[in-house]
C-alpha cells in the first residue's frame, strides 16, 4: 500500500489484474495499450464511513489547523450523499498548527471541521480529490477577517516571501493597523489565504515569523483580487 513497481514488457495491448495476498481483486482492467512509459494507479481498500490512517486508502487528505482552536469534528462525505455521515477524528483531535492524513477513494466530496463546541472551522463542496490533496484551515474573525457575504470582496494574498505570523490588512485611508487577520494561525511561504471585506483601497503590514516586516499601499479590492507579495 502506497507503493509503486515498475514491469518491463514489450509495447502492445495488455489486459491488468492487481489481487491483494488472499486473491482479492483490486482492479481489472483490460485493452490497455502501452508504449513508452506508462502508469498503472490502483485504487481500493479505504471506504466513505470513516478514516484510515494506515496508509490503505487511494487518496490522502491532509488537513492542517491553522486556526486557533482545536478541530474535534470533521466530516468527509461524498458529494453525492446528502447527509455528513459519522465523524472521522473519531476520539482524536487537531491542535492548532497541527495536521492529520485522511485517506478516501478517488471522487468528489464534500469537507466539514468543527471545532470542540461544535463551530464550523471550515465547509467545502463539490472538492474533486484525484490525488493527495492539501486541506488547510484558515483563521477568519468576525469582524476583523469576515466571512463572505453578498456585496463584499475577496483577496487573495499569495506569500512569495517567508512564513507570516501576523498580517493586517487596513482601510489606506486609516491611520490604524487594526487587528491580526491571522489570528493565531500563520500564512507559510509558497502558500495563500482569501480573505473577504468590503470593496475599497487598502494597505498590508506582514510580520514575517523570522523577525522581518514588509509593507505594501493603495492596493484596490474589488470582486475577486490576487494580490502576491515579493
Amino acid at each position: 500500500a502506497g507503493s509503486s513497481y515498475t514491469f518491463y514488457v514489450s509495447s502492445g495491448t495488455y489486459d491488468l489484474k492487481a489481487e491483494d495476498c488472499s486473491n482479492n481483486v483490486l482492479d481489472e482492467q483490460y485493452g490497455i495499450q502501452t508504449s513508452a512509459s506508462s502508469t498503472w494507479t490502483v485504487y481500493g481498500g479505504a471506504t466513505n464511513s470513516g478514516p484510515s490512517t494506515s496508509g490503505d486508502g487511494s487518496v490522502s487528505v491532509t488537513m492542517t489547523n491553522y486556526t486557533p482552536n482545536t478541530a474535534c469534528y470533521v466530516y468527509i462525505s461524498p458529494s453525492t450523499s446528502d447527509s455528513w455521515g459519522s465523524d472521522w477524528l473519531g476520539s482524536s483531535t487537531v491542535a492548532s498548527q497541527g495536521s492529520y492524513t485522511f485517506w478516501v477513494t478517488p471522487g468528489t466530496y464534500d469537507l466539514k471541521a468543527e471545532d470542540c463546541s461544535g463551530n464550523v472551522l471550515d465547509e467545502l463542496y463539490g472538492i474533486s480529490i484525484y490525488n493527495s490533496y492539501s486541506w488547510p484551515l484558515y483563521w477568519a474573525e468576525p469582524g476583523v477577517g469576515p466571512q463572505s457575504s453578498d456585496g463584499m470582496a475577496t483577496l487573495q494574498v499569495v506569500n512569495h516571501v517567508s512564513d507570516i505570523c501576523y498580517l493586517y490588512i487596513a482601510p489606506s485611508s486609516t491611520s490604524e493597523w487594526g487587528t491580526d487577520w491571522l489570528g493565531s494561525g500563520i500564512l507559510p511561504y509558497s502558500n495563500w489565504q482569501e480573505f473577504v471585506m468590503e470593496p475599497d483601497t487598502y494597505d498590508i503590514h506582514a510580520d514575517y515569523c523570522n523577525g522581518a516586516e514588509d509593507y505594501w499601499y493603495d492596493i484596490w479590492v474589488s470582486g475577486y483580487t490576487t494580490y502576491d507579495l515579493y
